[in-house]
């Protein structure tokens, strides 16, 4: 549903924004959070300078958590990196650092699951290489 943050965007560092069709930007973050905010709000904000702060309210529409990793789940939220999306959009695979997988994202169905968990460590970088479907090159930190 909607709902006004008040604060943060997200608590902790934002890596990742982007369109994700012609009216939302999508962000991504530490907390483990893909979050969709309206463009038309970023585009209109005017920001209240009474105070010295540039301080402007927006109204989230949608997210979705990235979930921890493990049976026990106790390796904390996933660090959103990057995100690689398929040509129609309706899969995206979401590169965890925190805890060395790739997730996969169903847009349409909103359920995400670990796809790989390669690395013994945090994930540097995602390639979906479109020659070769179903081919997805990872790397990491664990060499």
């Amino acid at each position: 549903g909607v709902r006004d943050i008040a604060g943060q965007p997200h608590s902790g560092a934002v890596n990742v924004v982007f369109m994700d069709s012609g009216n939302t930007v999508v962000s991504g973050g530490d907390d483990g959070f893909l979050r969709w905010w309206p463009i038309g709000e970023i585009d209109e904000a005017e920001a209240d300078y009474d105070n010295g702060i540039l301080e402007y309210g927006l109204v989230m529409q949608r997210e979705v958590r990235i979930p921890a990793f493990g049976e026990d789940a106790v390796s904390g939220p996933a660090s959103i990196q990057h995100v690689a999306r398929s040509k129609d959009g309706k899969t995206w695979l979401v590169q965890d650092t925190r805890n060395g997988v790739v997730w996969k994202y169903e847009t349409e169905m909103g359920s995400c699951s670990a796809m790989i968990q390669t690395h013994a460590g945090p994930v540097t970088g995602v390639l979906v290489m479109k020659q070769f479907p179903g081919l997805v090159v990872s790397s990491g930190l664990d060499g």
